[in-house]
């Protein structure tokens, strides 16, 4: 998969669809597949106006902007933080953006089994980046994969204080559930 189209860098689509998701009483938007170097402001400001939040995925499928969950030390390198760092860089400054995910369903099978350890390191390293460079606090969070056999293990361990790295918790908690 690879991500060539930034939702936010749309100030037509992103009114359009604010004014459809103000009018069902949205208040907060997740949005995927960002790209650091386009211009969001206009986008950000409409949905900002709208009373609607935003909660970002920092990884997308191109090259160097995920963790590969079979394996993520392949993928967690200083581009991948690179990426990591300008996504928070490009939305730092909105105010009404409330967290990132640092991850999207990497842990979902069993072939997983390394990657909640850089789940950690990468909610680590973002915290760490907000607090030393942005002037605000931002929370970081995980969105999980509807797996109900790893789920609960999943929340607990990224969850959890680790005595090496407080900063490596998640704030924040999603679950893409798929039952309807």
């Amino acid at each position: 998969m690879t991500a060539t189209s930034d939702p936010l860098s749309d100030g037509d689509a992103c009114l359009r669809d604010a004014i459809l998701m103000q009018r069902l009483g949205v208040n907060t938007i997740r949005v995927y597949n960002l790209i650091a170097d386009l211009n969001h402001d206009e986008c950000a400001s409409i949905f900002n106006a709208a009373g609607i939040h935003m909660i970002l995925d920092v990884n997308n499928g191109n090259l160097g902007s995920y963790i590969d969950r079979s394996a993520p030390w392949t993928t967690y390198t200083s581009e991948y933080l690179n990426h990591v760092f300008g996504i928070i860089e490009a939305f730092a400054p909105y105010p009404n953006l409330i967290g990132f995910f640092s991850g999207n369903e990497i842990i979902n099978e069993q072939s997983a089994r390394n990657a909640p350890a850089y789940i950690r390191a990468v909610t680590r390293d973002m915290k760490d980046y907000i607090a030393q460079n942005i002037k605000r606090d931002i929370s970081v969070g995980y969105s999980a994969a509807d797996v109900a056999d790893i789920l609960s293990d999943t929340w607990e361990y990224l969850g959890c204080e680790l005595s090496n790295s407080t900063s490596s918790k998640i704030d924040f908690f999603g679950l893409n559930d798929y039952e309807w």
